[in-house]
């Protein structure tokens, strides 16, 4: 609990999930991590995938 609160060592590092629907918290402990697990940024990445593909079709 005192991650939340700010007073752990990784509060800094503590991030939420950026992936529309997710509502899950994780440490960002690699400079290049986005996601909170692969499952999250495969679905973003798929997701964009097929955006694309529907906006070059029109």
């Amino acid at each position: 609990m005192a991650l939340f609160a700010g007073a752990g060592t990784g509060a800094e590092l503590l991030r939420a999930c950026p992936a529309p629907g997710c509502v899950l918290y994780f440490v960002k402990s690699h400079s290049r991590r986005e996601w909170c697990t692969v499952g999250c940024g495969n679905r973003v990445r798929v997701a964009r995938h097929s955006r694309r593909g529907r906006d070059a079709t029109r």
